[in-house]
């Protein structure tokens, strides 16, 4: 009996074509009073998420009230370090540790605010 090899066997079928990418709808911001009189635009769905998961948010309300909580925060790590600091040579480490650490902490104290603030005025509209 002769050394013989089998047949190649037949490998799996190529991989069908990637569908190429659909074109993503941007608008860029409208220049002011381009709105409409009633005040903002309407948010398109894509707006929406962005606001609600992240991204870029289009709402200056929002905006100043992420401003003031991050502020004030700050503020208040700061405080609470020039507070508990034994000594001038501590102070400066201190301050800016608890400051982050106060910036960080009112920065998801925001969000919560933010959410609060939109469900309260969406219960007031129905």
């Amino acid at each position: 009996m002769p050394d013989q090899t089998p047949p190649p066997r037949p490998g799996p079928p190529p991989p069908p074509m990637p569908m190429p990418p659909q074109p993503l709808t941007y608008h860029a911001p409208m220049p002011p009073g381009a709105f409409p009189p009633g005040g903002m635009p309407p948010l398109d769905p894509a707006q929406r998420v962005f606001d609600t998961v992240g991204g870029p948010n289009l709402r200056v309300r929002d905006n100043l009230i992420q401003l003031a909580c991050v502020a004030v925060g700050t503020i208040l790590g700061a405080g609470v370090a020039w507070f508990f600091a034994r000594g001038p040579s501590e102070y400066t480490g201190m301050l800016l540790i608890d400051a982050v650490i106060g910036m960080v902490a009112s920065l998801a104290i925001s969000g919560l605010v933010i959410g609060i603030i939109r469900g309260k005025r969406a219960m007031g509209r129905k």
